[in-house]
């Protein structure tokens, strides 16, 4: 998933990057836990600002990246009883032919008004891909093609799954240091005398 790691594979800001180093098989990075945020505030010689505007980013970085992901896992589960739907409707039409049976069925004449129809199974059936398309297929390949493409969707699931689980882990991660950031910012500013109302400010813009 290249376009993962592209959405949030830059630094989190222009001199400060708040990644772990660490990706996930997609290859979208981690969010580094700062543990003690004024030593990285003095390792990285800059400023509370700049370290809650880089969490900031990243943040929405991945809010963004999981929401693109959610709607992807939707499409998904519309699609996969579909094709399970379709696949069962071959394996059927199979077995009417091998044991050489005719089917009973409806086809729609308009809207609410069907006709009784009796079909005799010929090897040949006509799948929706979707986008418009309906291709044409033997019985024995439209079953390879709708088996191959159940396997391909329940993968790419098992693969959002993770990407979020991952991607709301460091969610998390962002959230608690922005906080650790912010509230440190305020003891600095408390015990030098400094109005805390600046601080207040960086943590709502």
């Amino acid at each position: 998933m290249s376009g993962a790691a592209a959405h949030t594979g830059e630094a989190a800001g222009p001199q400060l990057d708040v990644t772990s180093g660490k990706t996930n098989e997609r290859g979208i990075p981690g969010c580094k836990f700062i543990d003690d945020i004024g030593a990285f505030i003095r390792e990285h010689s800059t400023h509370t600002e700049t370290v809650i505007g880089a969490l900031h980013t990243l943040h929405t970085k991945y809010k963004t990246m999981e929401l693109h992901l959610l709607e992807n896992r939707k499409r998904i589960q519309t699609k996969l009883p579909d094709l399970e739907k379709s696949l069962a409707v071959v394996n059927m039409l199979q077995k009417k032919k091998e044991d050489g049976e005719s089917m009973q069925t409806r086809f729609n004449l308009a809207d609410n008004v069907f006709a009784n129809a009796e079909v005799s199974p010929d090897d040949r059936v006509c799948v929706w891909l979707g986008a418009e398309v309906m291709l044409e297929y033997s019985y024995a390949e439209a079953e390879e093609m709708l088996t191959k493409r159940i396997e391909e969707a329940k993968a790419k699931e098992i693969e959002l799954k993770e990407d979020l689980s991952w991607l709301r882990e460091n969610i998390i991660i962002a959230e608690v240091n922005t906080s650790r950031s912010f509230n440190y910012d305020v003891r600095r500013r408390r015990a030098a005398g400094e109005d805390t109302a600046d601080a207040v400010a960086v943590a709502s813009s």
